[in-house]
């Protein structure tokens, strides 16, 4: 029985003479903040929270990095895609090129209208349209800005892809 009196005198509300009134929550709520056994169990939980997540970022990110080398592995990518952008060191030219079958834009823009221009590099298909599979071809960059390397992932095959403002030093030609 003195267990249960000493509870109830410390958590329930007494009579407050008027004037003194505050809410039994609002009591409480100064209870929790003070007793010193309730922050450190809250500094507790909070730690355990935190450890939680982090160990679940770590799995989930890992997870990410399996899944795709697992793609690249059995040739199942699950992000193939027809048209890929590649950055050249001129921050205003990027290569667009078309992964099924090696066709190659340069583009280049700019705040004016004549800046603006998609040139063709490389207009024929590399391989027929029954050997078309996304993202069968990629670009490799070169020590040299305006050079790359073109490569067809499947065969192998490779090519010298250079791109200019001027026309008669772009193309592409294969590396044999």
């Amino acid at each position: 029985m003195e267990n249960i009196i000493s509870y109830n005198e410390k958590y329930l509300p007494q009579q407050v003479p008027k004037g003194n009134e505050h809410s039994f929550r609002e009591d409480l709520a100064e209870k929790k903040t003070t007793d010193p056994h309730i922050l450190y169990k809250r500094n507790a939980m909070t730690k355990i929270y935190l450890s939680i997540i982090l160990v679940l970022t770590t799995m989930l990110s890992f997870a990410q990095v399996v899944s795709k080398q697992n793609d690249l592995a059995t040739g199942q990518n699950t992000h193939a895609f027809t048209y890929r952008l590649f950055p050249t060191q001129n921050i205003w030219t990027f290569i667009k090129l078309n992964t099924r079958n090696g066709q190659i834009w340069q583009i280049q823009f700019g705040m004016e209208k004549e800046n603006r221009v998609v040139i063709n590099l490389h207009a024929e298909p590399l391989v027929s349209k029954d050997k078309e599979v996304n993202d069968r071809f990629t670009l490799y960059p070169t020590q040299n800005m305006y050079t790359f390397i073109l490569l067809d992932q499947i065969d192998g095959k490779t090519w010298q892809m250079q791109w200019s403002t001027d026309p008669n030093n772009r193309g592409i030609m294969p590396i044999e």
